[in-house]
């Protein structure tokens, strides 16, 4: 008899063993794969029509909460608040940041616009990966629309009110197209007040009372405009309540149950986890009706949310997320800003400083505006979109509140909001009653199918591809039909190709060319899950209406804003000291067909042979390799302008002393600045057009990637003071990073006392830059 129990022990034991590992093998699998989440930084959100919106995005890995290098290919669109979309660019993602611009023209006729980040994927994949942001125009009313109608919501903390056992309530008053939003409740006892709520100006409220037994509750709602009936409280004989208290350095978690009957050994699981990152917590369980108090440091959770999930053979019994807020790097002692002299009276020159010892920031994006802006308003930031946004059931109109600042309210606040969320986002009835197997395969840069017409001779050996802005070459074997995969080509782009035969000579072939990229089907947003920007100040809403109200009609705003739109022979703003500094002129581009001759023109040695390209400025000394900087970018790979158009460049600067450079430009440096508009009815009757045509043949690419353009300040009539101060941006860097910290950024002077500055960024090890820092400037 005792054989027969203990053989029955040992298979129970191992049912429970196999249910433990089943239990972990589906949850592991669920979350193998990371979801990404961009972020969109745009250089403010409210604009007059005919000035250019900047932006960058950070894709971001949720599991690692760093940048995801994998993504290639991002969509860009913007749509209006009738779901119409706009603007669609395809757009190249390089190590996790995606940089862009675009118009706003005349198409931009309304208020309220979205702006939507799309990483194209396979439709199985159950996370969504893209982003929403709104912008709008400062001096466009809102379209007459319906009103939409606000809800409450009450959630009890981990999802269950027990009569006998204390829990809190957290309530929340939800009204979509609304920032503030307080109200009062009552808490009724068999229709009897026994309790008065107020809420803060978010519409978050909290109470803390036990329920008991043979009574009913209920709250109901005043101050609010619409008519919401009593909410009947919910409560249970049964169930379990997990209770978190935050400490300095730790957090209490408070776990009472009164179970339906006695569990078995190992039947609940507590689990602490995050995006697939787990670890159990220990219970030993022998009653129907149990307390458990624990104690876990800060440094043993994840970094931001954390979920507390508690099983009954894998039946969700209670839930509740709180924030383990991560070192932000947002203090005044973190962060600061350096005016350093010069010699420019247009602009100012900045830096920034870290304390002695801090991580080197990987990239961060800076917007500068006037310290009277109407224009800044976002509603959330990085820090939002990597440690909450991912996390929570549906979207929160403040979401950057809570990290603008750091102190124990706005955590009191944000813990309100995570009890209102009612647990996690995810089914765990459906995680561990299916099977997945998710992958992310990120697409990466466009497929073009190649057709030689050409009759292809005996001493035919390759097809070579030349290289672009952001594309190594190709050298393929010769083929009739072939399939250029993973093209990073630009919109509007000249694709070159040439044969070589064994002899290394090179000829221009016939051929044909299509795309076969396509762009995912447009998908308008959910309006009623956007939040409205955050404009809390009221004194920000009059200051805007006043401003609106002083544009008679729209039409007038082609008086009050116009766009700096150079003609193409303009001379741009060189740094006369860098160097000798040329024009390029159609005469010029005619006279010389690619770069290297123009600059072998000046008395460089230039030496292309098979997609490398050197340029050496002789010297009594060998002081190594020239220093070449494209629209301002310091190239990496001087292969990426090998055997490039004069035509395409608008003006040419040369350094050939490397005065002033540093070690980098001891052997000289040339700027380089492209056309962004070709030569109108250039001419292909010049004496090059024969060599043109000999030794290479051009496409034209349509749907290639949208290249970003450099910042342009908006240029007012008149400079209108008034206009610029509360619209105006005074400079957008994007991608700025440690090593161009070692330099400064440049920003436009308008000659305020005061401006504000604007960051966002993320370091080397992953801590997230959110910082606005208002600066007095300072004149000699």
């Amino acid at each position: 008899m005792v054989k027969k129990i203990s053989c029955f022990c040992l298979i129970f034991m191992c049912l429970l063993s196999n249910a433990q590992n089943n239990f972990t093998k589906k949850y592991d699998s669920f979350f193998k794969e990371p979801r990404t989440r961009p972020f969109v930084h745009i250089d403010k959100t409210a604009y007059l029509q005919k000035e250019n919106l900047y932006y960058q995005a950070y894709l971001i890995n949720n599991q690692t909460q760093f940048l995801n290098t994998k993504v290639k290919n991002v969509v860009v669109e913007v749509y209006n608040a009738s779901g119409e979309m706009l603007l669609q660019q395809l757009k190249l993602a390089r190590s996790g940041i995606v940089q862009g611009d675009f118009k706003i023209d005349s198409t931009y006729k309304s208020k309220n616009y979205f702006l939507k980040i799309r990483i194209k994927k396979d439709e199985a994949f159950p996370y969504e990966q893209n982003y929403l942001t709104k912008f709008e125009l400062i001096n466009k009313r809102d379209n007459k629309s319906k009103i939409k109608k606000g809800y409450i919501k009450v959630v009890p903390e981990s999802g269950n009110l027990i009569y006998g056992l204390p829990n809190t309530l957290s309530i929340r008053y939800v009204k979509p197209d609304k920032v503030n939003k307080e109200y009062e409740a009552t808490l009724l006892k068999n229709g009897k007040s026994i309790a008065e709520i107020k809420s803060n100006k978010y519409g978050l409220a909290r109470y803390r009372f036990t329920p008991l037994k043979d009574n009913d509750y209920s709250l109901k709602f005043k101050y609010i405009t619409e008519d919401i009936p009593d909410h009947e409280l919910a409560v249970s004989d049964h169930g379990a309540v997990i209770n978190i208290n935050q400490l300095n350095n730790s957090y209490i978690l408070n776990l009472v149950a009164k179970l339906k009957n006695i569990p078995a050994k190992d039947e609940l699981k507590l689990m602490i986890h995050q995006e697939g990152k787990r670890f159990f917590v220990p219970l030993d369980v022998s009653t129907k009706s149990f307390k458990r108090q624990l104690k876990i440091s800060k440094d043993k959770l994840f970094r931001g949310v954390n979920t507390i999930s508690l099983f009954r053979k894998n039946k969700l019994l209670a839930e509740r997320i709180f924030m383990n807020k991560p070192e932000i790097l947002d203090q005044d002692d973190e962060i600061t800003i350096q005016q350093v002299p010069t010699t420019h009276k247009d602009s100012l020159n900045f830096k920034l400083q870290f304390p002695k010892g801090q991580s080197k920031f990987f990239v961060s994006s800076i917007s500068v505006f006037p310290q009277q802006s109407l224009s800044h308003y976002p509603n959330d930031n990085l820090a939002s979109t990597v440690y909450l946004s991912p996390y929570l059931k549906e979207p929160v109109n403040h979401a950057a509140y809570y990290f603008n600042q750091d102190d124990k309210r706005t955590d009191y606040f944000l813990d309100l909001l995570m009890i209102n969320q009612n647990g996690s986002r995810y089914n765990w009835d459906d995680i561990f009653n299916q099977d997945y197997n998710f992958k992310t395969e990120y697409e990466d840069g466009m497929p073009f199918k190649f057709n030689l017409q050409s009759r292809i001779r005996r001493n035919d050996e390759y097809l070579l591809f030349y290289p672009g802005l952001y594309q190594d070459e190709s050298l393929l074997e010769i083929d009739e039909t072939l399939t250029l995969n993973n093209q990073h080509r630009l919109e509007d782009g000249m694709m070159r190709f040439s044969i070589i035969n064994k002899r290394k000579k090179f000829r221009a072939p016939q051929y044909s060319m299509s795309n076969l990229y396509e762009f995912p089907q447009p998908e308008s947003p959910d309006y009623d899950v956007i939040a409205p920007l955050t404009k809390i100040s009221d004194q920000i809403e009059n200051n805007q209406k006043k401003f609106v109200n002083s544009f008679k009609e729209a039409e007038e705003l082609d008086e009050v804003l116009i766009v700096s739109e150079k003609e193409e022979e303009e001379s741009l703003d060189f740094d006369n000291s860098f160097g000798t500094k040329y024009d390029i002129t159609r005469d010029i581009a005619e006279s010389y067909m690619f770069l290297s001759d123009y600059l072998a023109s000046k008395g460089l040695q230039v030496r292309e042979e098979n997609g490398n390209l050197s340029i050496i400025i002789p010297r009594k000394r060998n002081v190594g390799s020239v220093l070449i900087f494209l629209d301002d970018v310091p190239l990496s790979d001087p292969s990426i302008i090998y055997r490039t158009f004069l035509s395409e460049y608008r003006a040419i600067s040369i350094n050939k002393t490397g005065f002033g450079l540093g070690m980098r430009g001891q052997g000289g440096a040339i700027r380089l600045y492209t056309r962004n508009e070709p030569f109108k009815n250039f001419s292909n009757n010049n004496k090059w057009s024969k060599r043109r045509h000999t030794n290479s043949s051009v496409y034209k690419v349509d749907k290639g990637f949208t290249a970003p353009h450099p910042f342009q300040v908006g240029e007012y009539l008149l400079f209108n003071r008034s206009v610029f101060e509360k619209v105006g941006t005074l400079a957008w860097i994007p991608a700025y990073d440690s090593e161009d910290n070692k330099k400064y950024f440049r920003v436009y002077n308008a000659n305020f006392k005061k401006i504000y500055f604007y960051i966002q960024g993320i370091t080397a090890d992953g801590k997230i830059i959110n910082k606005k820092v208002l600066k007095e400037i300072t004149t000699d």
